[in-house]
């Protein structure tokens, strides 16, 4: 699964720079993107990846609260720390559409 943060819902402008990114968690991997927002228009966002499990563990089917840390280095020094809150819960079946 992947989620798309654009800049200004983390409280950045577009003219931001970001000179690194760093997350508390292993299971989500922040990445700076460009996306298409209509057809002519683009814009800066933080791409959040999931880091697929490992189906063979015995952890209880429960679903559990996360809240990751993003830590954003801007160009300059100045860093920014944004917390993304999550259910994570397992799938116990996926349908066809």
């Amino acid at each position: 699964m992947r989620a798309v943060e654009p800049y200004w819902v983390i409280g950045l402008s577009s003219s931001d720079e970001i000179e690194s990114l760093d997350s508390s968690c292993e299971c989500v991997k922040p990445t700076l993107v460009r996306y298409s927002v209509t057809s002519t228009t683009v814009a800066a966002g933080l791409l959040l990846g999931f880091i697929a499990e490992d189906d063979s563990s015995s952890s209880p089917l429960q679903p559990v609260q996360l809240a990751v840390e993003i830590k954003l280095t801007l160009v300059g020094g100045k860093c920014r720390t944004v917390t993304v809150n999550f259910l994570h819960a397992p799938v116990l079946e996926q349908g066809k559409l």
